[in-house]
This record gives structure tokens, sequence and C-alpha cells, in this order.
């Protein structure tokens, strides 16, 4: 060192430490508050809309379950009067499950369809299907006796019943 030269008496430049992780800056609490908020929130919504929605899961296995005894039976005559009277329960036991003051529990068969149809935005239950659910329904059994007649009487088609049923159970509002 030399006496004489002032700058070689000065000492190196002294840098401060870098700035840590913690603690945290008021800016990341906030982030960090509002995020577990919005994921509160979100969580509760789920939870919510899966349990106001859980009736509908249960009417379409409950649908299912009706359509297989159906395929599964022998006496297809009896089968469909009885598939035909389940599925008209489980389409009011929805009704009056969603829409407790609907009067659909007294209504006949097609006055049903046609005011579950109201509670959807398109119409699923058409007049056609209405008379033929109402007509098979309420048709007297086939005799064995008698001579083997044709029928006025339009015969519902169940598979494709069964689609409009679950889609009315999915998508009525």
């Amino acid at each position: 060192m030399n006496p004489a030269d002032p700058l070689s008496q000065l000492k190196d430049i002294h840098l401060p430490d870098a700035p840590g992780l913690w603690p945290l800056a008021p800016g990341w609490w906030i982030l960090i508050v509002l995020l577990i908020a919005l994921v509160s929130a979100a969580i509760y919504l789920v939870i919510s809309y899966r349990r106001k929605n859980r009736y509908r899961k249960l009417a379409t296995r409950q649908a299912e379950i009706i359509f297989t005894q159906f395929r599964l039976t022998d006496d297809k005559t009896k089968a469909s009067k009885q598939y035909i009277e389940l599925a008209l329960s489980l389409l009011k036991q929805v009704s009056l499950h969603r829409f407790p003051d609907d009067p659909v529990a007294a209504l006949s068969a097609s006055q049903c369809l046609q005011q579950l149809n109201q509670h959807c935005k398109k119409a699923t239950f058409s007049d056609e299907i209405c008379t033929q659910f109402e007509h098979s329904l309420y048709a007297a059994p086939p005799s064995s006796q008698s001579v083997a007649q044709p029928t006025s009487q339009p015969v519902l088609d169940i598979p494709s019943f069964h689609q409009t049923m679950e889609e009315w159970i999915k998508h009525h509002r």
C-alpha cells in the first residue's frame, strides 16, 4: 500500500444480500388469498351442482334398469306393459322431485307427457308418442282365444321411447 495514494486505502464495494423468498411481499399475500378464495368457490360450485343434479343420474340409472328388465323378458307383451307403467312412474317421480308444485301425479299418461314437455326447451314427447304411450298403457291385454287380428291402435316403440325418456331426464330445466 502506498500511503501517498488515498485510493488504495478504500475498501471493496459491499453488495447487499440477495432478496430472499421469505417474508413475502404484500402483493403475494393478496394473490395467495385470492387464489384460495377462487379455488374454494370453484369447489363449492362443483359440489353444489353435482348434489343438485344427482337425482338425474339416479333416474337415468333406474331407467336403464327398467329397460334391461324389459329386454331380458321373453313375454314382450307383459314386459312392455310393465315397462310403460314403470317408466311413467319414474317420469312422475323425477318431475315431482324437481317441480313439487306440478300437478303431474294426477294426470293421465298422455297429459303427463305433455306436461313434462313444458319443462324442456323443445318438446321431447311428440303427440304421436303420447298417443302410442296411452294406447299401450290402457290397452286390454290380448286374449289367447281370439284370432290374431291386426290392431288399429298404435304400438309404442319401447327402445325409441326409452331414448326419449332419458333425453327428457337429462335435459329438463
